[in-house]
């Protein structure tokens, strides 16, 4: 490990989220890893959360405080953290969420060189108050198979500061949702290895008020093209091969949402489906492909490309390998994690 003084620059952009601010920010001042730099994006909040950031920073001096004059978005108020950015790594944490206190001290030290090294995330209940596991949503069984599994849940890792620099990875701008899969899937197709820390844990606490939530479906949609596209762009010039089947299955996944927009066309998801085809075709992924599309779909998906008629005649057949597979990977991590008993964030 470097001798550096800052070891992980936590990037936390902040939005008007003063009544879970403090709680964010107690984790991060009593995190064990020393060398901790704590950058505090406000991103023209109009509520007390800047006067919260301000009082935090006047007590330690690990805070570092940038204000947008604007309100330009979580991805533009990363990448202003990213310039800033001193340590040997950087993570992420959303001010509504927090951290158990071991976590970054729990992933540094797990780095041995990895480009990325990742925990896992939990949830919080706001109403009971209680942090538990989350079986469904955790990939690090599947990460451990392929690192190319790991494409959300970008905030249960750290990245090292040196590969998205080399490669000027960035979070899209002007994006309300779907901003963070493309900078995590293209970390991963960058990184030389990805690093599993089960026991370091990222809670994540649902806002019925955030972003995610009350977006409308057409911007949804909108954002879901343009990040499919991208990270497709990804994949060629990574080189398309088998590995990169769960990047596949997830974009697949992704142009489901579009098509289930009540108002979107064929001609609207035509882009999505040429792209997923070409990759595809590319890397002969097509059993994985047809599983990644849940079948009340698949139908109106393949029915805008001719060349899809194979996987209509053939795919009972098709699915039942991936499917088993999938099964296996996912049954392996569901009894790790239920087996772990739920603690406090400490």
């Amino acid at each position: 490990m470097m001798a550096n003084s800052q070891k992980v620059s936590v990037i936390v952009p902040v939005h008007n989220t003063e009544k879970w601010l403090p709680r964010c920010l107690d984790c991060l001042s009593h995190q064990a890893l020393p060398g901790l730099e704590i950058l505090c994006i406000d991103d023209a909040s109009t509520d007390g959360s800047w006067d919260i950031l301000q009082a935090y920073a006047r007590k330690d001096p690990r805070f570092r405080l940038l204000r947008n004059a604007v309100n330009e978005g979580a991805g533009a108020s990363r990448n202003r953290g990213l310039d800033a950015a001193r340590g040997e790594y950087v993570g992420f944490v959303d001010s509504d969420d927090f951290v158990f206190l071991s976590f970054y001290k729990l992933l540094y030290e797990a780095a041995r060189g990895a480009d990325i090294v990742k925990g896992d995330i939990w949830g919080f209940d706001n109403e009971k108050e209680e942090v538990r596991p989350r079986p469904h949503y955790s990939l690090n069984a599947l990460v451990r198979e392929n690192r190319n599994w790991f494409s959300i849940g970008f905030t249960s890792a750290i990245f090292k500061r040196e590969l998205i620099k080399r490669h000027g990875i960035r979070f899209p701008e002007q994006m309300q949702t779907m901003e963070d899969p493309c900078f995590t899937i293209d970390c991963v197709l960058k990184a030389n290895a990805v690093n599993v820390v089960d026991d370091a844990i990222y809670v994540y606490a649902e806002n019925p008020h955030s972003v995610t939530c009350t977006i409308q479906g057409a911007t949804v949609a909108a954002a879901t093209m343009r990040a499919c596209l991208l990270i497709g762009e990804m994949v060629k010039n990574a080189g398309v091969s088998t590995q990169h089947m769960p990047v596949i299955a997830f974009l697949a996944q992704m142009l489901q949402g579009v098509a289930l927009v009540p108002d979107a066309t064929d001609e609207d998801i035509r882009p999505l489906t040429d792209m997923l085809t070409g990759l595809y075709e590319a890397s002969g992924l097509q059993q994985e492909f047809l599983y990644s599309c849940t079948r009340s779909l698949r139908k109106k998906i393949f029915a805008i490309n001719a060349r899809n008629e194979f996987f209509l005649r053939h795919e009972n057949e098709m699915t039942q390998s991936v499917e088993s597979q999938m099964h296996r990977l996912r049954r392996v991590q569901m009894l790790k994690t239920t087996m772990r008993r739920p603690g406090r964030p400490g």
